[in-house]
């Protein structure tokens, strides 16, 4: 690969990320921003909150969507373990600090269980089943994702994984924890309400 190619795959893949298809979608279709309703958020969960059931769908898929196409135009140009893992974490910056919104964005959660299933299939069907088993236990959303993603490094250590993998998997855990910080807060507050509360009071 060329010196040239890296930093052109990686700009690639954080463009891709930046594209703010929650923000669209509602924009277009229901004619008002989605960062002022619900949650606030421009993601697929809140996309279905303020714009409805197949926006939301939509949305999620796409945001999916492009965090796979970020690792697998890494894996088809590029090849090499860091060039996968650098491209892999500029498309989830890019949702997350998208250069369409001002350098702001979603949650990226989507975006980075996209960027998994390329990455490792297998692995990405178990957090997602740890996730639900979380949901199931706790009822609260942010912060099942969030036990997810603090155990991704220990999983794909687990699994045999080298340490640029681990690192990985931490960097992208941090970035999680960072966007969701105020949730966190609200959490440890007392504030931050469970699952069938969140669905009754931003599907009014």
């Amino acid at each position: 690969m060329s010196i040239l190619k890296l930093p052109v795959l990686i700009l690639i893949a954080y463009l891709l990320g930046s594209l703010p298809f929650g923000y669209l979608f509602v924009k277009y279709f229901k004619k008002t921003d989605v960062r002022a309703n619900g949650t606030g958020n421009i993601g697929a969960t809140n996309a279905m909150l303020v714009g409805g059931k197949i926006l939301g769908i939509i949305t999620l898929m796409l945001d999916v969507a492009k965090g796979s196409a970020a690792v697998i135009l890494a894996k088809v140009y590029g090849g090499g373990d860091w060039t996968i893992i650098l491209c892999a974490l500029a498309v989830v910056v890019g949702h997350d600090f998208s250069v369409f919104l001002n350098f702001k964005g979603g949650k990226g959660i989507s975006t980075s269980g996209g960027a998994m299933l390329i990455i490792d299939p297998a692995l990405t069907i178990i957090c997602l089943l740890l996730y639900l088993l979380f949901l199931l236990s706790t009822r609260y959303v942010i912060m099942s994702t969030l036990m997810v993603m603090a155990l991704l490094p220990l999983m794909l250590w687990l699994v045999s994984y080298g340490f640029n993998y681990i690192l990985f998997g931490i960097l992208l855990a941090a970035l999680a924890w960072y966007v969701h910080r105020a949730d966190v807060r609200r959490f440890f507050a007392g504030e931050e309400t469970r699952l069938d509360e969140a669905w009754s009071k931003y599907s009014k």
